[in-house]
């Protein structure tokens, strides 16, 4: 949604008329508009949702819409303050317009515009602008019924009359470009300065020159009475051309002067120039009553939070979708699995069976032939002198050899240890580990008694 503090990148202005509607959308290039679209339209038509919705695509990509209010809905009074500073034109325009203001201000909205002036002017020129806040607020409601939300509510004939300043005192007339239904903003100009400003309009038969010649004579007198109305009368008429000959013939018999004609700005200048005053953020009247463009962003942020809360809690429902998913995927892979195992329960039982007894085999095979290869090299070792009484195997592993030895020949069951822990059947050790020997002396015998453990290097079965 659009800010007043942040420019916008496209800019949407619509028309809503009795016969039809027309929607001007403009992209915000350099910081002038420039013309996308012109959607066909008709009076049942609704604003195109894609071009005009304000969504969080506006976050990066700002928006403005711009709503035209009809100038016969609107009052216009023109203020002169006696001073040029800026900074004192809030404070007395707010007491000028509460004494100009045709119903309570409560019961208003108003917006005004600095008028241009003479360069030595010691005064400002102001054109205040007014509706009625029960029609504006009408207005709005309606549009936003049909999906076009307001950013501005501004008033064409404002902008005709900003672009085609009058540049001559006399009498200006920016009429409607209806020609049946003649209604026109007129504007007094006197000694360069707007002096007043009011909509015409003529009703539909014999007497409009009668309504217009009442019109003429009371701006005329009280022109005479305040003083600035002090000399001949110029006319200047800004309009279609089929709409300036209707007016030309009926202000004839009032002028004394020729009446001048100039070309008006077309529909699509108009919007073009709204576009242009809402990218640059420009002095534009703007009768949007201030609580809608509160509200206005109360609900686009609501909607922020609602979507985004519906985006997290979709997202949430994916996610928990997803685990399910995934959950069941692996249920069944799992029920797979277990099926096959329950499948070759029966097969690895046996396999494992199968195992263990040809360990059982290994292991005996590996006894029978550790325990021959360990009975001969025990007795081919055992060294001259020594005695081996008793070659005992314990547990298939393990091999006891006890025997004497002569006092003075004890050092041989040392060497007779060390070759042991040394012997090899092939390129493997017989023994996996040989303990240090354990000598006992016999009192009253020659002989010194000695034993010691072995292991055996067993190869287990693969």
């Amino acid at each position: 949604m659009s800010k007043a503090t942040t420019k916008p990148k496209t800019c949407n202005v619509a028309r809503w008329t009795p016969t039809g509607r027309q929607l001007w959308s403009f992209a915000i290039q350099s910081g002038k508009p420039v013309l996308q679209s012109t959607p066909p339209m008709d009076a049942k038509s609704r604003w195109p949702e894609r071009v005009v919705a304000i969504d969080w695509h506006t976050l990066y990509a700002p928006k403005s819409n711009v709503a035209w209010l009809g100038a016969e809905q609107v009052f216009l009074r023109v203020i002169q303050l006696p001073t040029t500073d800026p900074a004192e034109i809030a404070g007395m325009l707010e007491f000028q317009i509460e004494k100009l203001a045709p119903v309570p201000l409560a019961n208003l909205v108003t917006s005004h515009v600095i008028c241009p002036a003479p360069a030595n002017a010691k005064q400002t020129t102001v054109l205040v602008v007014m509706a009625e806040r029960d029609e504006a607020e009408t207005w709005v409601n309606r549009l936003e019924a049909e999906g076009f939300q307001a950013d501005r509510l501004e008033v064409p004939q404002i902008e005709q009359l900003l672009g085609h300043w009058p540049d001559q005192d006399g009498v200006w007339l920016y009429p409607n470009p209806d020609p049946i239904n003649l209604f026109a903003m007129v504007a007094w100009v006197a000694h360069g300065t707007l002096q007043h400003l009011q909509m015409v309009s003529l009703p539909a038969g014999e007497n409009r020159e009668a309504k217009l010649r009442e019109y003429l004579s009371k701006v005329i007198w009280a022109g005479e009475i305040e003083g600035w109305l002090d000399g001949e009368l110029s006319w200047h008429i800004v309009g279609e051309d089929s709409v300036t000959a209707v007016w030309q013939s009926l202000i004839a018999p009032w002028a004394d002067a020729p009446i001048n004609a100039r070309p008006a700005y077309t529909v699509d200048q108009l919007a073009l120039q709204s576009a242009a005053k809402a990218a640059a953020g420009g002095n534009a009247v703007n009768l949007l009553p201030g609580e809608y463009s509160v509200r206005h962003r109360q609900e686009f942020v609501d909607r922020l939070w609602m979507k985004g809360l519906g985006a997290v809690v979709a997202l949430y429902i994916l996610m928990v979708i997803g685990y399910f998913g995934l959950l069941q995927i692996y249920m069944v892979k799992q029920t797979r699995v277990e099926n096959h195992v329950a499948s070759l329960k029966t097969s690895y039982t046996n396999a494992l069976l199968l195992k263990e007894r040809v360990q059982i085999l290994q292991d005996q095979y590996n006894l029978k032939y550790a325990s021959l290869d360990a009975l001969k090299i025990t007795s081919e070792l055992l060294p001259e002198g020594m005695t081996l009484t008793s070659l005992r195997f314990s547990k298939g592993q393990s091999v006891d050899l006890v025997g004497t030895v002569p006092q003075e020949s004890s050092v041989k069951v040392t060497d007779y240890n060390e070759a042991l822990r040394n012997a090899t059947a092939g390129d493997q050790p017989i023994f996996s580990k040989v303990n240090p020997p354990e000598l006992t002396a016999r009192p009253g015998s020659p002989q010194n008694g000695w034993r010691f453990n072995l292991e055996l290097n067993r190869v287990e079965a693969q």
